[in-house]
C-alpha cells in the first residue's frame, strides 16, 4: 500500500458555503499529482454532491458544530477523498437532487432506497462505503494515471 504524501483535513459545519473549501483542496491535490482535468472534475463533482447531501441532512447545528469531516489524501498515483458523517442516515433534500446522482445510493441514506444511477461512480475510479458505529464513511478514489514525484 502506498504511503500518503500529503493530507488536508476539513471539518464542515452545516453551511453549504463551506463546500468550496473541499473543492479547492481537491483541485490542489489533483494539480500536484498531475491528474487529468476530466478526472479532477469528476472527483470534485462527486465530492461536492456528497457534501451537499450530508449537510442537507444535518439537523440542529445552526452552522456552528462540525457535521462533516473531509480528508483529501495525496498518494503518488491517486487522490482519495474521505467523507465522514456521524449520526443517523441522511436523506437527500429534493432541492439538492441532481438527476445523475443519488445520495441515497451513495450511502447517506438507507440502502433499501438505493437508485441505480450511482453504480458507475459518475467518472470516479472507485467509491467505497463503510458504515461503522453510527458513522457513514465514503471514500472516493481517483487515479492520476501520470504519477508525479512529490517535492
Amino acid at each position: 500500500m502506498s504511503r500518503i504524501s500529503k493530507q488536508t483535513e476539513l471539518l464542515l459545519a452545516d453551511d453549504p458555503r463551506l463546500i468550496g473549501a473541499v473543492e479547492v483542496a481537491i483541485r490542489h491535490a489533483a494539480a500536484h499529482n498531475g491528474m487529468s482535468a476530466t478526472a479532477e472534475t469528476a472527483l470534485e463533482r462527486m465530492a461536492r454532491d456528497l457534501c451537499h447531501a450530508a449537510l442537507a441532512g444535518s439537523n440542529g447545528n445552526n452552522g456552528h458544530a462540525p457535521s462533516l469531516r473531509v480528508r483529501v489524501h495525496e498518494f503518488p498515483d491517486r487522490v482519495e477523498v474521505v467523507l465522514e458523517h456521524s449520526g443517523k442516515a441522511l436523506r437527500e433534500s429534493k432541492k439538492a437532487r441532481r438527476p445523475a446522482f443519488s445520495a441515497v445510493s451513495a450511502g447517506f441514506a438507507p440502502a433499501a432506497e438505493a437508485e441505480p444511477t450511482f453504480a458507475n461512480g459518475n467518472g470516479v475510479d472507485q467509491v467505497v462505503r463503510e458504515d461503522s458505529g453510527g458513522c457513514t464513511r465514503i471514500t472516493l478514489v481517483q487515479g492520476c494515471h501520470t504519477p508525479h514525484t512529490h517535492s
